[in-house]
């Protein structure tokens, strides 16, 4: 009965059943490692023709789990040479072997069976595997498509001499050309097409290429640190081209595939069926990995390192540093992780699920990254060594700003490879506006060395930290912001951070300062921590600029407050009716406070009896925290720490104009603004009138009732 079952097994892969009795022992152990290796099955049972299956024979194979499992014998027989062939060689054109020559009647064989590929057949594949060398890959095989990745792969057998006549070379053996048998079918992908790295001293000498790195940029007299090490050999492993006919590298091709799996939400399984494929179509002896597992390995040393800190609920502290084991809010007394009543007692006991994680990135090891290419190296000195080709400010180094703090700290600023860096943030909901109400603030580090160009794009723009929801994060934005924060003053405090610069082949100390933050109004206010509400919300202005409250409005005005920033002879200080009534502005123009003195003035500053904010909030200040940026040595420093964005400037400002002028929907020009202007200003002649026709019962009862019936489309609050 066994022995039937070797037979039908022997006819199911397509081979002649007419060789020796010893030969197809041996081959037909090796189909059924094949098939093993493949999820296939134990027994194959032809069956029976009826009326309704199809001319062509299928076979029924049982599988694993008791599955029959159908294949036509045209696929069996494409897959049997197939299997059998990437078990006994490999698709890397190998070297000479190098062993002692064999005789002639042994050689002529193998050297038959791989001049004529195309011709070869079941039978000749059969013989070319029984009378080849004996030495195969020392890889393991590669699994075809059906392989499954929990099923053992049996060790390769170990490797014997080659018939050649050459000493053995250094490094991992080699599979012998003698052994190679190639099959009429595409190549499958072999784990030995991305031969093992040799060491440094035996690696042959290489063209270089350009706008990349190469091994040799790491060369210095001094040594190399561990992690720079590391990159830059899997950044060399990675540059060899895809094959011969392309200048795609390996790294390009698999960071392409890997982002087309995260964008269209390929599995795993998926994404293997896609090498498969895209490796069969390939050049003999490319280097594309054969699974997501070998793609992983590839890219393992070039990732860069994340943290996962869990946070109070509420937002209070962080679990970090010498708080790493504690379990419960110091502050509130919140649990760290969920509670669930496992025994049925009624009392809750923790988990280990954390309820609030913030996802940090470390952001002065991408910033070292920059240094470790040579083209974007160069780019970083752009800010000190590059050409202006106009006198405008075209960079945020023309502006005084930042030639003020570099004369203030000349060494560490005043180096071209210092980098300032600017902090951008806003809030957004990840599942749409449709959905339930939920912020997630990602803060963004962007280098400021580099050039106009090249600053703002989005490769350069670096996710340092993601803030998770689903509330508002507040005042709690200083604690959020504590692991960035002490990244930035390991960054200027005592030597800097070790950087290798790739252009100048050296290592250098590299400082990082920050420079100022880009936001819109309200996440300013979560940087500054002055409230942009109220009496005096602009932050940097503050108690010298006092706004009024509009009562029809309901909301704050500072359209007359501009003119005090006017020259002390300018007409608009002395006009009396294109403004408020009778107002003439003779004070002198605000002076902006220093970092100095708002230090001194947070100093001052005393908390709440009941532990939310400062005793005068809203009588002599706005301030609600003191910001976390102010632990930086230099903030005091800096004279321009926070911007508001372009976008949302130009956006506000031309919208409200151009709907304002054009009388669109959203226009400011409404019945609420005409009853406030007549209480402000004296220009009647943009004074609301009645209705003509209309009785004259007087004007605030006609527009009373006006304003309580607005035209349809139009906008009631300003």
């Amino acid at each position: 009965m066994q022995g039937q079952h070797r037979r039908n097994l022997w006819k199911a892969l397509g081979l002649d059943t007419s060789i020796s009795k010893a030969h197809g022992r041996e081959s037909c152990r090796t189909a059924k490692d094949s098939l093993r290796t493949a999820k296939a099955p134990r027994t194959a049972k032809p069956l029976r023709r009826t009326a309704k299956q199809p001319a062509r024979q299928r076979v029924r194979i049982r599988g694993r789990r008791g599955a029959p499992v159908s294949h036509t014998r045209a696929q069996l027989s494409l897959l049997s040479p197939h299997v059998h062939a990437a078990a006994t060689s490999c698709p890397t054109p190998p070297p000479p072997c190098p062993t002692p020559p064999p005789a002639p009647a042994a050689a002529a064989a193998p050297a038959a069976a791989t001049s004529a590929p195309a011709a070869a057949t079941p039978t000749a594949h059969a013989a070319a595997a029984a009378t080849s060398c004996s030495r195969r890959c020392t890889a393991r095989p590669p699994p075809p498509l059906l392989a499954s990745r929990r099923q053992p792969v049996p060790p390769p057998p170990p490797p014997a001499l080659c018939p050649s006549g050459q000493p053995p070379p250094p490094g991992p053996p080699l599979p012998c050309p003698a052994s190679r048998v190639e099959p009429p079918c595409l190549p499958l992908l072999c784990p030995s097409s991305r031969p093992a790295l040799p060491p440094a001293s035996l690696r042959p000498a290489l063209p270089p290429i350009p706008h990349r790195c190469s091994i040799k940029d790491a060369e210095t007299s001094e040594d190399p640190e561990e992690n720079t090490k590391e990159y830059y050999e899997a950044l060399f492993a990675s540059q060899k081209p895809l094959h011969e006919n392309t200048e795609v590298t390996q790294l390009d091709a698999i960071a392409r595939l890997m982002a087309l799996k995260c964008h269209r939400n390929l599995c795993r399984d998926g994404f293997d069926e896609l090498l498969v494929i895209v490796g069969s179509l390939l050049p003999k002896g490319h280097l594309l990995p054969q699974n997501f597992y070998y793609s992983t390995k590839l890219l393992s040393d070039l990732k860069m390192s994340s943290q996962q800190i869990h946070a109070c609920p509420k937002g209070c502290m962080l679990f970090r540093e010498e708080h790493a084991d504690t379990n419960y809010c110091i502050k509130c007394n919140s649990s760290r992780y969920f509670e669930v009543d496992r025994n049925g007692d009624g009392q809750k006991r923790q988990t280990t699920v954390a309820k609030n994680i913030l996802r940090y990135l470390p952001v002065l090891p991408r910033i070292q990254r920059l240094f470790m290419t040579e083209d974007t190296a160069q780019q970083m000195r752009w800010a000190v060594e590059g050409n202006r080709y106009t006198d405008k400010m075209i960079h945020p180094s023309d502006g005084t700003a930042w030639k003020n703090f570099v004369k203030k700290f000349p060494l560490k600023a005043g180096d071209p490879r210092s980098v300032a860096v600017a902090i951008s943030t806003d809030g957004f909901n990840p599942y749409g506006m449709s959905a339930a109400v939920y912020s997630c603030w990602p803060v963004f580090v962007i280098p400021m060395n580099l050039p106009p160009g090249v600053c703002m794009r989005s490769e350069n723009m670096f996710v340092s930290m993601i803030i998770p929801g689903p509330k508002y994060p507040g005042k709690n934005m200083n604690v959020y912001l504590e692991p960035l924060v002490d990244d930035l003053v390991r960054g200027w405090e005592g030597r800097g951070i070790r950087t290798y610069d790739a252009s100048k082949k050296e290592y250098f100390d590299m400082y990082v300062w920050y420079h100022t933050s880009l936001h819109d109004l309200p996440a300013r206010a979560l940087f500054c921590g002055w409230c942009t509400h109220g009496k005096w919300p602009c932050p940097q202005c503050r108690q010298a600029v006092t706004f009024f409250w509009l009562n029809k409005g309901g909301k704050y005005s500072c359209f007359d407050e501009a003119r005090q920033f006017l020259e002390r002879r300018h007409s608009y200080r002395s006009d009396v009716k294109s403004f408020k009534k009778g107002r003439v502005v003779r004070g002198p123009k605000p002076i902006p406070k220093t970092g100095t003195e708002i230090k001194a003035e947070l100093d001052a500053l005393k908390p709440s009896p009941d532990g939310n904010g400062f005793l005068g909030y809203g009588e002599t200040h706005q301030w609600t925290h003191k910001p976390c940026l102010w632990k930086l040595p230099y903030f005091e420093f800096l004279e321009l720490p926070h911007n508001i964005d372009v976008m949302h400037t130009e956006k506000n400002i031309s919208e409200a104009i151009w709907s304002t002028i054009v009388d669109t929907e959203k226009t400011k020009d409404n019945i609420k603004a005409r009853i406030d202007q007549e209480m402000w200003c004296d220009r009647p002649e943009l004074n609301m009138q009645p209705p003509h026709g209309a009785k004259k019962l007087g004007l605030s009862h006609t527009l009373r009732s006006v304003s309580q019936r607005p035209k349809k489309g139009r906008s009631s609050n300003g």
